[in-house]
C-alpha cells in the first residue's frame, strides 16, 4: 500500500473543510470552518472573497498541525459553482464580494439577451438555459455596478473566475489563473463542444476575455504553493481541481451511464454520466463532469436552488434550534398531514427554471400542528430530487437505476426512506459525509497514478411504501409549479361565415406571439403550421418566442383547410393524402427545431356527413394508415390526435375517446396518444375526467385542451365559465394520476380582448391547482367508495369554491 497522502480542500457554500486523505480513501485528519452568506437585497446572495481564503488558510493549518511529519503528496479542490468574482490583477484585492450560485441579481441582464433572442444560442453552445444562476451574467452585473470596473477589465487590469480560480490565485501567489473544464462548462462563456472560450458568448454577456482563466484538464498539476501562502511547505503541487458536484460523483466511483448521484447541500445537485454530449429538452443542464488523461466525460445535471437549506429554513420558521431538531419533530408524526411545502425560497431551479416562483405552503387545517409542518419541509426536499430525477431519465430515454446520496440530508433516514418511496428506486447513502472531497482527493490521486476506491455506501433504502400510499403522497405534492400553455389562434383574428372579413384587425404569428407573451403566467404554446400571416422562417418565429420567454408544446399542420375538404387521411384523392402526409411530414421538422413535445393531428375534415357516403371500413384503415406512417417514420416525436365528434364533418373518424383509443392500440405503436380537449368531450356527451382517465390508464394521455361550451357545439370559451366543477374533476384525475402536463387554453376569444381572456382563465387554472392543494384526497376516495354523491360534490365544492374565493 502506497504511503502518498493528499490534502483535500472543498470549499462550499455554507462551510469550507480541509481532509488529509490516503489512498484507500481513509480521513486520518480534519478540519472546517463555517462560511457567512449575507442577503443585502431580496434575491441577492453573496459572500466576502478574503474571508474564504481565510477559512482555507485556517483549515489546512489546522490539518498539517494534525498531521506533523506526514509528507503530503499535493492538493485536490473541490468547491462551489457558480459562485463567481472579480480581482485586480496586480494586487490580487477582489473589487467588489464573491456573487454566490444563489444570488438572481443578474435576471435582468438574463431578461434583456433572452428578450433579444440569444437564449436558444446560448443553450446550444453552453448546454445550459439562460438563468441567472450562471456567471456570465453575474461577471457583466459586477462589470457594470462597480466604477471604472469595465474600463479596467478592458485595458487588462482585472482577473475574473469562479472560486477554484480565486483559491488557485491565492494558494500559488498570483502565479497561475487557471480553471478546470468542469468548472468551466458551468460558466455560460464556456462552449462545451469545441472546450474553448466562446468568442460570441463573451461579446453576448459583454465580458472580456482577458480576464478569463487558461481551461486545463481536471486532474493536472494547476502549480504549486507559494512560500507563505498556507502552512504547506512551498512547492506543494495542485494536483487537482474540480467542481464540487462534479467532484461527488467522482468519489461514488461512478464512472458509466445509468447511475445517478445526489449532493444534497444548501441546494441539491443531481448528476448522471452520458455516453457523450446530450442536448437536454426535460430542463436539465448539459455539462462537463470533469477531464482526466486527456478525455472529456459529459453529463447531465439538475440543480435545485434550496433543497438542504430547506430544514434549516424550517427550523428557524418554527423556533427550533436547528435542522436535528426539526427532524426530530418530524419523526413524531406519520405523515404531514396534508401539508405540502415548495421551497421556492430563491426561485426554482431545474427542471422548472421559474426565477420568479417564490415558497408556499398549503393544505393547512386546523389539525395541522408544526410536526407536520416539520415533515413536509423534509419531504419537500425528496419531491425536488424526484422532478428532476424524472426529467433527467426522459432526456436519456431509458430507465436510470439507484441514486447515489451525499450531503447533510444523506444522514437523515427519514428524507432518505421517504426519497426511495417517492422514486421508486434504491438510494444508497454514502459512509463518509464529505464525498465531494473525497471525490477531489481521488482525482488529485489518479494524477500521479494511484487509484483510490470510492466511497461506500452505509445505507441502503429500498422502497418500502406500499403504491396506494405513494400514490397519495404524489398526488399530494404542490402543482405551483404548474405550467399553463395556449394556441396561438388564441391571440389571431377569426373569421366565420358570419364575419367573413374577420372580427378583429388581421394579425401574423409574430404579432400573435408578442400578445402571448403579455400574459404573465402563460409559457407555451401551441403554434399552427405553416406560420400564419406571412412568410416567416423558423428563427425569426424562435427569435420572437425567446423575446417573449416562452416555449412551443406542439406544432399543429393544418391538414383541415380548404385543400382538405374531404378528408386529410380519408381523401378518396391519393394525391390530396400524399400532400396531406408531406406538410405533417414537414411539421416534424420544426418540431424538432423547436424542440416541441408533438405534432398535433386534428382531421377536422376526415369523416362524412350523410348515410351511404362513405365505406366504413376503408375511411377506418386509411384514418389508422395515414398516422400509422408518419408515426413508424418519425419515432423520435410524438403524434397526439385531438378527437371531436363532430364539426366541420357531421360525424368524424376520430369522434370519441374510446373510438381514438381503439385507433391507437389498432396502430400499435408507442409514440402515438391522445390530445384530450375538455370542450370535445363535453360536447360528445363524455365525462371529460373519465375519458381523461381512460386515455391514462391505456398510457395514451400526451397533451390536453381546455375551454368550456354549451355541450351542444364547440363553442370555445372561457375554461370554467359554464362547467368548472366538471372541469376541476378534470384536473383532479389528472393529479391524481400524477400526470404532469401543461394545461392548455384551446379558447377562440371572438369579441373578447385576447390577452384579457386568457389571464383571466389562466387565473381559474391555477385557483382550480390551489383547489387540488387542499383537496382531502382520503376523505374523497372514502365518499367515491361508497358512492356517495352529496359527500363527494362537498368536498370537491369546498376546495375549489374557497381556492377561487381567494382571488383578487
Amino acid at each position: 500500500m502506497t504511503s502518498e497522502l493528499i490534502l483535500a480542500i472543498d470549499q462550499g457554500t455554507t462551510n469550507t473543510k480541509a481532509l488529509l486523505v490516503d489512498a484507500a480513501g481513509r480521513v486520518l485528519h480534519q478540519a472546517s470552518v463555517p462560511n457567512i452568506v449575507t442577503y443585502p437585497q431580496p434575491g441577492w446572495a453573496e459572500q466576502s472573497a478574503t474571508a474564504l481564503v481565510d477559512g482555507v488558510k485556517t483549515v489546512i493549518a489546522e490539518v498539517v498541525a494534525k498531521a506533523g511529519d506526514a509528507k503530503i503528496a499535493g492538493i485536490g479542490i473541490s468547491n462551489q459553482r457558480e459562485s463567481t468574482l472579480v480581482w485586480d490583477a496586480a494586487t490580487g484585492q477582489p473589487i467588489g464580494p464573491v456573487v454566490i450560485w444563489q444570488c438572481r441579481r443578474s435576471a435582468p441582464k438574463c431578461d434583456a439577451l433572452r428578450a433579444a433572442g440569444h437564449a436558444e444560442t446560448i443553450e446550444a453552445k453552453t448546454g445550459l438555459a439562460l438563468d441567472p444562476l450562471f456567471p456570465a451574467a453575474k461577471i457583466a452585473w459586477l462589470l457594470d455596478n462597480t466604477p471604472g470596473a469595465r474600463t479596467r477589465a478592458e485595458k487588462g487590469e482585472l482577473r475574473v473566475g469562479t472560486v477554484d480560480s480565486w483559491l488557485l490565485w491565492n494558494l500559488t501567489g498570483g502565479a497561475t489563473h487557471a480553471t478546470d473544464h468542469s468548472n468551466a462548462s458551468r460558466t455560460q462563456l464556456f462552449n462545451t463542444e469545441t472546450l474553448t472560450w466562446d468568442a460570441d458568448l463573451c461579446a453576448l454577456f459583454g465580458v472580456p476575455q482577458n480576464m478569463l482563466a487558461e481551461v486545463k484538464s481536471s486532474d493536472t498539476n494547476f502549480g504549486v504553493t507559494a512560500e507563505g501562502a498556507t502552512a504547506l511547505p512551498a512547492g506543494t503541487p495542485i494536483l487537482a481541481m474540480i467542481g464540487d458536484s462534479h467532484a461527488a460523483l467522482f468519489g461514488h466511483g461512478v464512472r458509466t451511464p445509468g447511475t445517478v448521484k445526489a449532493t444534497y447541500g444548501t441546494g441539491t445537485s443531481l448528476m448522471a454520466l452520458t455516453p457523450n454530449r446530450v442536448r437536454s429538452t426535460h430542463g436539465i443542464s448539459s455539462t462537463i463532469a470533469w477531464s482526466q488523461g486527456g478525455k472529456t466525460q459529459y453529463a447531465l445535471e439538475g440543480n435545485i436552488s434550496v433543497s438542504g437549506q430547506t430544514a434549516a429554513f424550517a427550523a428557524e420558521f418554527l423556533g427550533l434550534a436547528d435542522a436535528s431538531a426539526l427532524s426530530a419533530l418530524a419523526e413524531t408524526v406519520p405523515d404531514s398531514n396534508g401539508v405540502a411545502f415548495v421551497p421556492a425560497l430563491v426561485g426554482l431551479g431545474a427542471p422548472y427554471w421559474r426565477a420568479d416562483a417564490r415558497g408556499t405552503i398549503t393544505g393547512l387545517s386546523l389539525g395541522t400542528k408544526p410536526a407536520h409542518l416539520a415533515r413536509a419541509a423534509l419531504e419537500a426536499i425528496a419531491f425536488q430530487v424526484a422532478d428532476v430525477y424524472s426529467a433527467m431519465e426522459a432526456d436519456m430515454g431509458f430507465p436510470l437505476g439507484e441514486l447515489r446520496a451525499d450531503g447533510g440530508a444523506s444522514r437523515n433516514p427519514v428524507v432518505m426512506q421517504f426519497q426511495s418511496d417517492i422514486l421508486g428506486r434504491p438510494v444508497a447513502a454514502a459512509a463518509a459525509p464529505e464525498v465531494s472531497a473525497l471525490g477531489a482527493a481521488a482525482l488529485a490521486f489518479s494524477s500521479i497514478g494511484i487509484s483510490m476506491p470510492g466511497v461506500p455506501a452505509a445505507g441502503h433504502f429500498a422502497p418500502a411504501m406500499d403504491e396506494t400510499t405513494a400514490k397519495k403522497h404524489r398526488q399530494r405534492k404542490p402543482m405551483t409549479t404548474q405550467r399553463f400553455g395556449a394556441g396561438i389562434w388564441h391571440f389571431a383574428t377569426y373569421l366565420d361565415r358570419y364575419a367573413t372579413d374577420g372580427y378583429g384587425i388581421p394579425r401574423n404569428i409574430i404579432e400573435a406571439i408578442d400578445l402571448a407573451g403579455q400574459v404573465k403566467d402563460l409559457s407555451v404554446v401551441d403554434l399552427n403550421w405553416p406560420y400564419f400571416g406571412g412568410e416567416f422562417s423558423d428563427a425569426q418565429i424562435k427569435t420572437a418566442l425567446d423575446r417573449n420567454n416562452l416555449k412551443v408544446i406542439g406544432i399543429t399542420p393544418e391538414i383541415y383547410t380548404r385543400d382538405f375538404v374531404k378528408g386529410a387521411f380519408t381523401n378518396p384523392d391519393a394525391g390530396i393524402r400524399r400532400k396531406a402526409h408531406e406538410l405533417i411530414t414537414s411539421a416534424c421538422d420544426v418540431v424538432r427545431f423547436h424542440k416541441a413535445d408533438y405534432v398535433k393531428l386534428w382531421p377536422g375534415q376526415d369523416g362524412w356527413d350523410y348515410p351511404f357516403q362513405v365505406d366504413y371500413s376503408t375511411q377506418w384503415q386509411r384514418s389508422l394508415d395515414g398516422v400509422g406512417q408518419l408515426a413508424s417514420e418519425n419515432p423520435d416525436l410524438k403524434f397526439v390526435i385531438e378527437y371531436k365528434p363532430r364539426e366541420p364533418r357531421v360525424r368524424m373518424s376520430f369522434g370519441s375517446v374510446a373510438r381514438t383509443i381503439l385507433g391507437i392500440e389498432k396502430i400499435g405503436l408507442p409514440n402515438v396518444g391522445i390530445l384530450l380537449d375538455f370542450g370535445h368531450a363535453i360536447m360528445g356527451g363524455e365525462s371529460a375526467a373519465d375519458s381523461a382517465q381512460l386515455a391514462i390508464d391505456h398510457g395514451r394521455l400526451f397533451g390536453m385542451d381546455v375551454n368550456d361550451n354549451y355541450r351542444s357545439w364547440d363553442d370555445d370559451l372561457v375554461a370554467g365559465s359554464l362547467h368548472p366543477l366538471e372541469l376541476f374533476e378534470f384536473f383532479y384525475v389528472l393529479k391524481k394520476n400524477k400526470w404532469e402536463g401543461v394545461w392548455q387554453l384551446d379558447q377562440f376569444p371572438f369579441r373578447e380582448d385576447s390577452v384579457a381572456t386568457a389571464t383571466h382563465a389562466i387565473d381559474f387554472l391555477k385557483a382550480a391547482a390551489k383547489g387540488l392543494d387542499r383537496l382531502d384526497f382520503d376523505a374523497l376516495q372514502e365518499a367515491q367508495s361508497r358512492h356517495d354523491a352529496i359527500g363527494a360534490m362537498k368536498i370537491a365544492q369546498k376546495a375549489l369554491f374557497s381556492a377561487l374565493g381567494e382571488q383578487e
